[in-house]
């Protein structure tokens, strides 16, 4: 009997390295993972900054071309103006 327990023991032994062996391989896994995670969220942001300076560019010529627009507009209401001077002008 005495034999028993220390045969038990061994096998719980056994099984928990078992299981430790697998708990630092999943361990492994998740570490690889978790690099790899980070490195697609460097490459994400390094690409979202890009697109940033890109957005920002746009936006800068966007803007010009609404001033370019807005002047366009002024441009036309002077020239409205100078119609009316020039009617006005021309009457008297």
């Amino acid at each position: 009997m005495g034999g028993a327990p220390c045969a038990t023991s061994d096998k719980r032994q056994a099984t928990s390295d078992k299981r430790q062996a697998t708990s630092d391989k999943r361990q492994a896994t998740s570490d690889k993972r978790q690099a790899t995670s980070d490195k697609q969220q460097a490459t994400s942001n390094r690409r979202q900054g890009i697109g940033d300076r890109r957005s920002w560019r746009r936006e800068g010529a966007h803007g010009s071309a609404t001033a370019m627009t807005t002047h366009v507009g002024v441009t036309s209401g002077a020239t409205q103006p100078s119609t009316d001077a020039g009617v006005g002008g021309g009457g008297p």
